[in-house]
């Protein structure tokens, strides 16, 4: 079984959030989740909204988790059994390429969105 929440979660408070994972860990023990959240600086700022073009405002996004959060989430949520971080696939040519490296450094990947796939016990 593969339960997806893609632009789903951090619209939800966080309890709610990790509630969701935690249910449908016991659900669907042998399935897998695939989810993706805004980093930390991101929810934080949409909580006062973001202004996009023709004044649309975007709504709060108030959960947040960042890579190493959601590789923690075996530890933290009984039933998860792994957790792993998917990297965008890489484009085409060099500067296609940068993005990707980028995504792997350690001291940015917490800023950044992640895409976590997860493995119920």
């Amino acid at each position: 079984m593969l339960v997806t929440a893609e632009g789903l979660l951090p619209y939800f408070e966080r309890d709610a959030a990790l509630g969701l994972v935690y249910d449908c860990a016991h659900r669907f023990p042998g399935g897998w989740m695939v989810f993706d959240s805004v980093p930390g600086w991101l929810s934080r700022r949409s909580l006062r909204g973001i202004q996009l073009g023709g004044g649309y405002v975007t709504p709060p996004l108030p959960f947040s988790l960042s890579v190493d959060e959601a590789a923690d989430l075996p530890t933290t949520i009984p039933g998860v059994a792994s957790a792993e971080d998917l990297l965008l696939p890489p484009g085409r040519g060099v500067k296609a390429r940068v993005p990707r490296r980028i995504y792997r450094m350690p001291v940015l990947r917490n800023l950044r969105p992640a895409f976590t796939v997860l493995r119920f016990s």
